[in-house]
């Protein structure tokens, strides 16, 4: 299963999913009502509950398919998609660290300035429906690349996590915006590794660009940085680092 960050989709995956694919895996990309590209809402989005039920029901409608074992269920999460299986693996949401979540600015991250476009206020929103316990028995490992909303996640949650997790960060750690910077998450949960992967940004987990895709988002005014090489790498530099640590851990999973 694989997870996309807020505002993303599953087709942004295609370069990983693909390789899963002829290594062998059954590979499942949904899209997250609500927080999908184009037509993502900000209350949707902020109901960060529903994501990982929406993986939970998609889980619930592939038993009995032939070519899915369901005791070999697998989770790569980036971003909001990172959080979405922390929380199935067992991790849990302080709703008092969500509702502050961006009395501080994005801090690198996008999300605070898309809740204030709509004109969405943290402080008056019912969130307590995050703090439910949503662990989901199907998942048996989880790869999270820059998950979000980790300062939201209790630490008490986090230790109690049983499942083998990967962490990994793009970019200098120095440099990794706070609401993704997850060495403390990897840290907490016995048995984590962490990663870092230099030379990239948030971003460069996503699908290469088209050759006029920067000039387009320029035009459209996207502030986020969608087709930006980082230090000098190409994405598909980085995509064939971020592949010789993916594939070898997710196949040594069994």
């Amino acid at each position: 299963m694989i997870s996309h960050g807020a505002g993303g989709n599953g087709g942004q995956f295609g370069w990983l999913a693909s390789r899963l694919v002829q290594a062998g895996f059954v590979v499942v990309l949904p899209n997250h009502s609500g927080s999908t590209s184009g037509p993502a809402r900000a209350a949707e989005a902020l109901r960060i509950w529903e994501r990982p039920q929406d993986i939970s029901a998609v889980l619930d409608s592939l038993q009995g398919f032939p070519m899915v074992d369901p005791a070999r269920i697998g989770a790569l999460g980036y971003s909001a998609g990172g959080y979405t299986f922390l929380t199935l693996a067992g991790a849990r949401v302080d709703p008092a660290r969500l509702t502050s979540f961006c009395d501080r600015g994005g801090r690198g991250i996008s999300d605070c300035a898309f809740f204030a476009q709509a004109g969405l206020d943290l402080h008056a929103q019912d969130l307590s429906p995050a703090a439910q316990d949503l662990r989901d028995a199907h998942i048996r490992f989880v790869l999270a690349v820059d998950p979000g909303i980790v300062e939201t996640l209790t630490r008490q949650s986090l230790a109690a996590i049983d499942l083998p997790l990967l962490v990994i960060n793009l970019g200098e750690e120095a440099k990794v915006p706070a609401p993704v910077h997850a060495r403390r998450v990897a840290e907490t949960v016995p048995g984590a590794s962490y990663l870092v992967v230099p030379d990239a940004i948030h971003f460069s987990f996503l699908a290469e660009c088209k050759p006029k895709g920067a000039a387009i988002l320029a035009e459209e005014g996207e502030p986020d940085q969608l087709c930006s090489d980082a230090g000098g790498r190409t994405w598909a530099a980085i995509h064939a680092d971020l592949l010789v640590v993916i594939l070898p851990w997710v196949s040594n999973r069994w």
